[in-house]
Order: structure tokens, then sequence, then C-alpha cells
């Protein structure tokens, strides 16, 4: 699982260390979380000239497997609806407590960009 919490920098940190991963490790299941900060690169810019558009990197990851998760409370946060994420990525009702059953119940490893 990797953690973004901080904004696009470490966004675009997590995606090249996500494709490095899947290259070194095929069929591995990641896990993508956003929240706080991080929740922003998940979302659907506002205008086609937006910068740090990242649903197109998104997209592609998608297609290999990687599920992306974004905070409900964090979308709330910054005046944004589940609505407005990216297609394909899941809102989770708190980011915290996904962390939390993703290392605790599935045994995921946690990796912070």
């Amino acid at each position: 699982m990797y953690h973004v919490d901080e904004g696009d920098a470490q966004a675009t940190r997590a995606i090249v260390y996500v494709l490095n991963h899947l290259d070194a490790s095929p069929g591995v299941h990641i896990v993508v979380l956003g929240h706080s900060d991080g929740v922003k690169f998940l979302v659907r810019p506002r205008n086609a000239a937006a910068n740090g558009d990242f649903a197109a990197a998104i997209g592609a990851l998608q297609n290999r497997g990687v599920v992306f998760d974004a905070c409900r409370n964090s979308l709330g946060k910054f005046g944004m609806a589940p609505s407005d994420v990216i297609q394909g990525v899941h809102v989770v009702p708190s980011g915290v407590c996904e962390l939390a059953r993703l290392q605790a119940r599935e045994g995921f490893g946690y990796i912070k960009p």
C-alpha cells in the first residue's frame, strides 16, 4: 500500500514507484491511498489545461490492476464530492481507517513515497 498525503510531488513519486514495483514484481496487488492533501491528485482537473492532471497515469495503472482509494473525509475538507474523483477511484469513508485495515487485516506492507 502506497500512502499519499502530501500533494502532487509525493503523488508523482508514488506513480513512479508503483510503475517500478509492477515491473519488478508483476502480479503484485497494490493499493494507492490518498488522504489529506494527497486526495487532490485523485480528483478530475477542473479544466483541460490544469497542471498536475493525473488521470492518464491513474488509468494506465488501474489497467495493470492497481487500486486507488480516496478518503471521503479529505474530499469533504477541500469542498470536493465523491463524484469529483477520477473514474475508477474508490472512495473510502476514512483514509486513516482504511490504512489501518489494509495493514492489520489484509497484511499489506506500508510504503510512503
